[in-house]
């Protein structure tokens, strides 16, 4: 373990970021689901989406940007299609909420779709694709983000890294399940190895001069850039137009940064599902996942690989046995003591607005 690392119980690290959250207003059921995504996060090696995500959180909280209790409001537009005004929701109550509903109707009805504006960051939206695999389902989420990344040949920030999830079952209850980000990478990996004065790999962003860097903090000053060059510019825009444009939210760079945002939040996600019965018999459909899956893994390795790995490999170990401990960074684990100090004894908190209703 890293000096900048610590082993902490899962079940602290929970009880300690529910406390702050519902400190700041967030109804205990809606502060254990946010909670469960991030930490769902940090177990599949995706920090960047996990805990360091609370102080930001609860600081949009307590200023009143974020809605700790919201009445989201839900319009069926035709037989499969919905569309949701999040009223300035947490994105894990959004997201899982129009998920489930996208998850019945399409049960119902073979296919459904969803537009969802005015919510917070969503966090890592495999968490919500996941859901539809266990039902049977196959499921697209997309969602777009404040301005970090340039254009295909520009400097200025005009997209957001704009990841998109895919997901959907395989073989005894595993999923396949890919969450990728546009960029090269996701901005939050940057910031944490700036954080933690780390170097990051070249051709993740570029500095405020348009140069490469491998200098988190210069790139943090700069830009991300797009992952394949102008494929992952492509798929952002395509992202920012499933959305912003379809659902009413803002485009990238109209969006509120989750970390430095002054005013209402307004971030969208689109959503579709698919009830796979509907376009192949349950056993043809299980016989060639199998056969397929099993041909991918049997290939040959190149020299160093030790196995083939499937999207979803680390998340279908999850669901048969969840760690007991996480390694955290110290600066997010100082923050997460800090924040439920300060729920605990909110007499001892410089913040006047402990909960904004």
């Amino acid at each position: 373990m890293s000096a900048d690392k610590l082993t902490i119980a899962c079940g602290e690290a929970a009880r300690r970021c529910e406390a702050a959250l519902q400190s700041a207003g967030v109804p205990e059921a809606d502060a254990a689901l946010v909670t469960r995504s991030w930490l769902l996060a940090e177990m599949s090696s995706m920090p960047s989406h996990g805990l360091m995500r609370l102080k930001p959180t609860v600081e949009r909280l307590r200023s009143g940007i974020v809605n700790p209790r919201p009445r989201i409001r839900r319009e069926q537009t035709a037989d499969n299609i919905l569309c949701y005004d999040a009223d300035g929701a947490l994105g894990q109550i959004a997201g899982e909420r129009a998920m489930k509903d996208c998850i019945r109707l399409a049960l119902e009805k073979g296919s459904a779709f969803a537009a969802v504006r005015r919510a917070f960051h969503f966090g890592a939206i495999g968490f919500y694709t996941r859901m539809a695999a266990d039902a049977g389902c196959l499921a697209f989420m997309c969602t777009n983000a404040s301005p970090q990344m340039a254009a295909w040949g520009g400097m200025d920030k005009v997209l957001g890294t704009n990841p998109f999830a895919l997901a959907f079952p395989t073989v005894k209850g595993d999923a396949f399940s890919l969450d990728v980000s546009t960029a090269a990478a996701a901005r939050g990996k940057i910031r944490l190895a700036a954080r933690e004065g780390r170097k990051i790999p070249p051709g993740w962003a570029m500095d405020s001069e348009g140069n490469d860097t491998t200098d988190a903090q210069a790139a943090m000053d700069g830009a991300v850039l797009p992952m394949a060059g102008h494929k992952g510019y492509g798929m952002a825009m395509a992202v920012d137009m499933l959305s912003a444009i379809l659902t009413g939210a803002d485009l990238s760079y109209e969006a509120s940064n989750m970390f430095e945002g002054n005013r209402a939040v307004n971030t969208g996600c689109f959503i579709s599902v698919l009830d796979l019965s509907r376009f192949v018999p349950a056993e043809t459909y299980e016989r060639r996942t199998a056969e397929w899956l099993e041909r991918i893994r049997s290939s040959r390795l190149r020299p160093g690989a030790d196995r083939i790995r499937i999207p979803g490999d680390t998340q279908n170990a999850l669901k048969a046995r969840c760690p007991e401990h996480i390694a955290v960074s110290r600066s997010t684990w100082e923050e997460i003591l800090a924040l439920s100090s300060v729920a605990q004894h909110p007499e001892d908190a410089n913040e006047p607005n402990q909960n904004p209703l």
